[in-house]
């Protein structure tokens, strides 16, 4: 995870519309990973603190990596409590002030950090029988309403196939799990929410995203105003609401 941030100047579109976990995630997450030790827990690519205000909450101390400055000042700024100790830092690079953590989270960050090293180092940074938890949340395709189908017409139209949303391989995820040596899976489970959004809450999503900022980035400023207010149209002359299924998956 280095720290030109594919967030950056989205922290504040991040924080407004970006999903936090199910209670049965975070749940399952400490029945199946209970601490061994009472130290603070490590949470690399905090971002603005979806997962790390859910740990918080748990009564644990934290101590969060994040490379990307607005997001971690922003996660600053809502979280502030003694509790939480923040290093603005790419998990590379980090310089740990505890070396025998007994949990180690990355919550929708994994898959930024170094192929090679991440493994290894979370091996090194944890006490012995401590626990890598990791989760994610993937958009799943929908068009089941027709206030989707209506938006997602003007969005093809605009973009192609490129923004679609496309389900994540849980295979390719557990085999990377399953080949680091160090570790051994020993639990994962799959939860699925639909969140229905307004028109702007789905541009607002959208935005929230690098693949989307890049693809606005490419239409004319004429065609960009066009696009947003067809989407907002199409979805309003349905309903006006629009469905969002996530699937979230968490690996102990």
């Amino acid at each position: 995870m280095k720290n030109d941030s594919p967030y950056r100047a989205l922290a504040e579109t991040y924080e407004a519309i970006r999903p936090g976990y199910p209670e049965a995630l975070i749940d399952d997450l400490f029945s199946h990973a209970a601490p061994t030790n009472s130290g603070p827990l490590l949470e690399i690519g905090a971002g603005t603190g979806k997962a790390t205000q859910a740990l918080l909450e748990r009564g644990f101390s934290v101590d969060a990596v994040e490379p990307d400055a607005d997001m971690a000042a922003l996660l600053e700024r809502k979280l502030r409590t003694p509790k939480l100790r923040l290093f603005v830092s790419s998990f590379e690079t980090f310089r740990p002030p505890c070396r025998a953590y007994p949990m180690i989270c990355c919550a929708q960050a994994f898959h930024w950090l170094d192929r090679d090293t991440k493994f290894g180092r979370c091996a090194q940074l944890l006490a012995p029988e401590g626990c890598l938890v990791l989760f994610w949340y993937d958009p799943l395709p929908a068009e089941a309403c027709e206030a989707n189908q209506a938006a997602e017409q003007v969005k093809r139209r605009y973009f192609g196939t490129a923004l679609e949303a496309k389900a994540v391989s849980l295979d390719t995820r557990e085999q990377e799990i399953q080949a680091a040596k160090a570790f051994r899976l020993v639990f994962w489970r799959q939860y699925t929410v639909v969140l229905h959004n307004t028109p702007e809450q789905a541009l607002q999503a959208m935005a929230s995203t690098p693949a989307f900022q890049e693809a606005m980035g490419k239409l004319p400023p004429e065609d960009r105003r066009a696009f947003s207010e067809e989407f907002r149209d199409a979805a309003c002359a349905h309903g006006g609401r629009l469905e969002a299924p996530m699937q979230y998956s968490l690996y102990v």
